[in-house]
């Protein structure tokens, strides 16, 4: 089974959730069809807008065909939350 990294990034002054993985076809096709996803060909990775409902549709859309690696993005999601928490309005 393939393994897909969830990574955030900011790529265009917005956030993002970018798909690294191998180029595998079967995966290529299933990335496609997210909505919003599109390809940087900077990074070389498919990206789609950092949401909540963006990161269950691509967790979900892979789950059958790859291992799908959080980690990173959700400590990216734990510091932000503690930052945002702690702004001075």
């Amino acid at each position: 089974m393939e393994i897909a990294t969830l990574l955030p990034h900011i790529h265009r002054g917005a956030e993002y959730i970018f798909i690294h993985c191998v180029q595998a076809k079967a995966l290529k096709e299933v990335i496609k069809r997210l909505p919003g996803a599109r390809w940087s060909r900077t990074y070389k990775a498919w990206y789609v807008p950092l949401s909540l409902d963006n990161y269950q549709r691509v967790c979900q859309s892979l789950a059958p065909l790859a291992s799908v690696e959080t980690t990173v993005l959700r400590n990216y999601l734990i510091k932000r939350k503690n930052v945002q928490a702690t702004k001075i309005p």
